[in-house]
């Protein structure tokens, strides 16, 4: 069980340091090459140019859930932690105590 707790939070890391390359190399693709001299239909560097957009827009629409996601499990959460802190009573009982006279 430890392992493989391990190896989600590695997966998820890599996942996610993928994510933020491709989308930083793709904004830096577009930025460096938007002025570039087109040679007409069917120019490779303006194919790329889509393709990069394409990429980015993709990847926008699958980040903002997961945020949503992410900010709510952990108000979520925090908000039952809270919660268990209040309700949570020590009472004789609970410790065990006898109450003999």
């Amino acid at each position: 069980m430890y392992i493989s707790i391990n190896r989600k939070k590695m997966i998820s890391w890599f996942i996610c340091i993928f994510l933020i390359m491709v989308l930083s190399l793709s904004y830096l693709f577009i930025v460096t090459h938007k002025k570039h001299q087109c040679t007409g239909d069917k120019c490779p560097i303006c194919e790329q140019l889509q393709l990069a957009e394409h990429i980015i827009a993709q990847i926008k629409t699958a980040v903002l859930p997961a945020i949503i996601l992410l900010v709510s499990n952990i108000f979520v959460y925090e908000s039952k932690k809270n919660v268990h802190i209040f309700h949570e009573s020590d009472t004789l009982i609970k410790r065990k105590v006898r109450l003999n006279d």
